[in-house]
C-alpha cells in the first residue's frame, strides 16, 4: 500500500526526529510524516530522573543490542541499551545537559564543514533550551528544552567539588558558556523534577497540528529510490505488513549513531562488501557507512562511606526508601529528582592540552555494574559511591553494520574499545586521577574503604587489567555516519547523502568526532540545523529563527 505523499518523511522519533518534526511543522506549509519503530512514551518511570534505571531493565523500551566480543575487554559482549520509544534515549538518558567544547565545533567546522562551528550554532543552542539566570549572551529562554541545576546536594556532592579544586581542577559557574573546563554542578534537561524529554519538550505540543503524522511501532526496512533520488521509505507496521510512504521532497533519517548506517545499508548504501555479503543491490557504493564508532568507555574506582546517604541505603532499607520518594513527591528533589549523579568535572590531564581530555564525576550507587543494578540486582549491602571517568576524545573507532537483510536482526557491533594504545594510557592515567581525588582531604573523609579495584591493585598493567574487566558504556555514539569531503564521509556539511539526492540525515551520527562529554544536546542542535537548512532550501514563507528572538 503507498500512503498519500508527505513533504517531508523523517525516521526516527528520537531526539533529533522530535526537535525537527515540530520545527518542520510550525509554520504549516510542510506536510510532514515522523516514523517510530518503538511505541509512546507511557513506561510508568518515564518521568522520574531515577527511573532511568528502572528502564534500562524494561525491553519494552530498548533496543537491547549487545556488542560483538571484544577484544581488548577480555572477550566481553557488552550491552548497548538505546530508547525504541517516542524521544528515543531522550526518554531513558541520564538528561545531563552539556552543549560541549567550543573548542571542539570549531575544530569539526575546519574541517571542511562550514557552519559546524561553535559561534555558528551559539544561535540554535539558545533556540534549543529555557535556562533561567543564565548569561543572555550565552543562554536562552523561552525554548522547548528545559535546562534546570540539578536538585541535590550533599555530602558526597560537595565533597567532590571542593575536592576537585584541591587536586587544581578549577571552578566554573556554568559548563554552557564559552568556558568548559572546570568542576561544576550539573545541568539536566528536568523541569519541576521531571524529566523533559524530545517527546515532552518538542513533539506532544506539536501532535495536534494537522500537518504532523505520527506513526509508532513502524519499523522502517529501506529508503525507496527512484533515478538517483529518495522518494519515499518502506516501512513495516505492527502486524507485519508492509506500506510505502512517498515524500514530495526529501526523506530525513534520525536514527541515531546505532540505526541511521543500518538504514542505509539495507536500502543499498554503504561498504560494497558489506552489501554483497548480505545481497543487497547496491544503490551506492560509501565505505564511510557504519564506520567511525565512538564511544566513551566509562571506568569507576567504588568507595563505602559511612554516610547512609546513597543510593544503596535507599534501596537496601525499606524506611530509608520511603523517605526518598516522599521528599520526591513533595518537593521534587532528593537523589530520586537525579540519575545518581550530581556533579562533574572536565578537566586536562597534562596542562599543555588545548582542551579538556578526561570527565570525572560522582556517582551515588555501587553494585556490580550499572546494568546488574538496573535489573535489581548487585546493588551493594553497605553505604557506596563511585567516581567515574572517562576519556572525552578517545583515538579507538569502531563499526556497526547490519547482521542480515532482516530489519529485525540485531547488528553488528564492534566498540574497539581500547584498540588505540593511548587510550589504554589515557585510561589508567584516569583511575589515578580518581584516587588522586579520593586522597583529598575532602573526600577521603568521606571513604572508609576502597572497594573496587582495591587498593592491592596498584600497577599500570593491573590497573589497565581492572579497566578491561569493568568498563561499561557511557551511551555517547556518535560518527557512524560522519560529515565530511573525504572519502569516508557519507554526508556534507548541508547533511544530504553524498551521491544521492532527495535523502539527509540529521542526528548523532553525522558528528565526525565526539564533540562533548554527553551528547543528547549535540543531537539536539544537528536537527535545529537541519530543520534550518531544509526550510531554506525550500524557500519556505516561514522564518524559523524568529524563536531565536523570542529565546535570547
Amino acid at each position: 500500500m503507498v500512503s498519500d505523499p508527505f513533504d517531508f518523511i523523517i525516521v526516527g522519533a528520537g531526539s533529533a526526529g522530535c526537535a525537527l518534526a515540530a520545527r518542520l511543522t510550525e509554520g504549516g506549509e510542510f506536510r510532514v510524516l515522523l516514523l517510530e519503530a518503538g511505541g509512546e512514551a507511557t513506561h510508568p518511570w518515564m518521568s522520574t530522573p531515577l527511573g532511568v534505571g528502572r528502564m534500562l531493565a524494561d525491553p519494552s523500551v530498548l533496543w537491547a543490542f549487545e556488542t560483538e566480543p571484544e577484544p581488548e575487554m577480555n572477550d566481553t559482549r557488552l550491552f548497548w541499551p538505546r530508547g525504541k520509544v517516542l524521544g528515543g534515549s531522550s526518554s531513558i538518558n541520564g538528561m545531563l545537559y552539556v552543549r560541549g567544547d567550543p573548542v571542539l565545533y570549531d575544530k569539526w567546522r575546519d574541517t571542511d564543514c562550514p557552519g559546524w562551528g561553535y559561534e555558528d550554532l551559539l544561535p540554535l543552542f539558545k533556540r534549543i533550551e529555557d535556562r533561567k539566570g543564565g548569561d543572555p549572551d550565552w543562554r536562552g529562554v523561552g525554548g522547548p528544552i528545559k535546562v534546570t541545576d540539578v536538585a541535590h546536594k550533599d555530602a558526597i556532592t560537595e565533597a567532590f567539588f571542593h575536592g576537585c579544586q584541591s587536586i587544581g581542577i578549577p571552578a566554573t559557574h556554568d559548563y554552557n558558556t564559552k568556558t568548559y573546563e572546570g568542576v561544576s554542578y550539573l545541568q539536566l534537561s528536568v523541569e519541576n523534577g521531571k524529566r523533559c524529554s524530545a517527546e515532552r519538550a518538542y513533539l506532544k505540543p506539536a501532535r495536534h497540528r494537522e500537518n504532523l503524522e505520527v506513526q509508532t511501532q513502524a519499523l522502517v526496512t529501506r529508503v525507496v529510490f527512484e533515478r538517483g533520488r529518495a522518494v519515499g521509505v518502506e516501512w513495516r507496521t505492527k502486524d507485519g505488513g508492509l506500506e510505502v510512504s512517498t515524500a514530495r521532497k526529501e526523506v530525513i533519517l534520525c536514527g541515531g549513531a546505532l540505526c541511521s548506517p543500518l538504514i542505509l545499508e539495507r536500502s543499498g548504501i554503504g561498504d560494497a562488501a558489506v552489501l554483497d555479503a548480505h545481497d543487497i543491490d547496491r544503490t551506492l557504493h560509501l565505505p564511510g557507512v557504519g564506520a567511525n564508532l565512538q564511544d566513551h568507555l566509562n571506568v569507576r574506582i567504588t568507595y563505602e562511606t559511612d554516610r547512609a546517604i546513597t543510593l544503596n541505603d535507599a534501596l537496601n532499607n525499606p524506611v530509608r526508601g520511603a523517605m526518598m520518594a516522599l521528599k520526591y513527591a513533595l518537593t521534587r528533589r532528593g537523589l530520586m529528582a537525579t540519575s545518581t549523579v550530581t556533579v562533574h568535572a572536565l578537566m586536562k590531564s597534562d596542562a599543555g592540552l588545548s582542551s579538556p581530555d578526561l570527565k570525572l564525576q560522582v556517582a551515588h550507587v555501587t553494585g556490580k555494574d550499572r546494568f546488574s543494578m538496573a535489573k535489581g540486582l548487585g546493588i551493594d549491602p553497605w553505604p557506596g559511591f563511585s567516581l567515574n571517568a572517562f576519556q572525552l576524545q578517545p583515538a579507538s573507532r569502531g563499526s556497526i553494520h547490519i547482521r542480515s537483510a532482516d530489519p529485525a536482526d540485531d547488528p553488528v557491533i564492534k566498540a574497539q574499545y581500547l584498540t588505540d594504545p593511548d587510550d589504554q594510557k589515557t585510561v589508567v592515567k584516569s583511575l589515578r586521577l580518581l584516587r588522586d581525588l579520593a586522597k583529598t582531604p575532602e573526600v577521603s573523609g568521606l571513604i572508609k574503604r576502597e572497594v573496587l579495584p582495591g587498593p592491592d591493585v596498584t600497577t599500570d598493567d593491573e590497573l589497565l587489567a581492572y579497566a578491561r574487566a569493568t568498563g561499561q558504556t557511557s551511551w555517547h555514539t556518535v560518527g557512524t555516519c560522519k560529515m565530511g569531503s573525504d572519502a569516508m564521509a557519507v554526508v556534507g556539511s548541508d547533511l544530504k547523502v553524498h551521491g544521492v539526492e532527495g535523502l539527509r540525515i540529521a542526528d548523532a551520527s553525522v558528528v565526525p568526532f565526539i564533540v562533548s562529554a554527553n551528547t543528547n544536546a549535540a543531537a539536539y542542535v544537528v536537527a535545529e540545523r537541519c530543520a534550518d537548512l531544509l526550510v531554506r532550501a525550500w524557500n519556505a514563507p516561514q522564518d524559523i529563527t524568529i524563536n531565536e528572538r523570542r529565546t535570547g
